[in-house]
């Protein structure tokens, strides 16, 4: 597998990701693609979704490669330590569930997100975007 996510597999997995949104009879969502180091690869919104989703997205994103695992892990690790996003020095993170870390091994490639439905949908279709993106990447 490549050691890095491509574009071409990042549009890959965002069309699997967006027929999957389209006919499931859920909220349009936006999705998100990240390289290791949590910066944007590839962005797609779907009609009808609010443009404030935008930077949440990328901001879950973000989150999941910057930390190598998921947003909502993050969540689970803040209340378990009592801290707040403020402790970690960087505007960029967020706790919201919907990031996922893209990994091979233990090596993270970075990040798929989705947002624009309940949590927990979000990061249901998070999940079906992230195996989307390794079978672009595996070919």
């Amino acid at each position: 597998m490549a050691c890095q996510i491509s574009l071409e597999a990042a549009q890959q997995a965002i069309c699997k990701t967006m027929v999957l949104a389209a006919t499931d009879g859920k909220n349009p969502v936006v999705l998100c693609v990240v390289d290791q180091t949590g910066t944007l690869l590839a962005l797609a919104r779907m009609n009808g979704v609010p443009e404030r989703t935008v930077p949440i997205v990328m901001g879950k994103a973000y989150t999941a490669a910057r930390l190598h695992s998921s947003t909502r892990e993050f969540q689970n690790l803040l209340q378990a330590r009592n801290l707040t996003l403020a402790d970690y020095c960087d505007p960029g993170l967020t706790s919201m569930p919907g990031g996922l870390a893209v990994k091979d091994g233990d090596l993270c490639l970075g990040a798929v997100a989705v947002s624009g439905r309940a949590l927990t949908e979000d990061e249901a279709l998070a999940e079906s975007f992230a195996h989307y993106l390794l079978e672009a990447l595996r070919g």
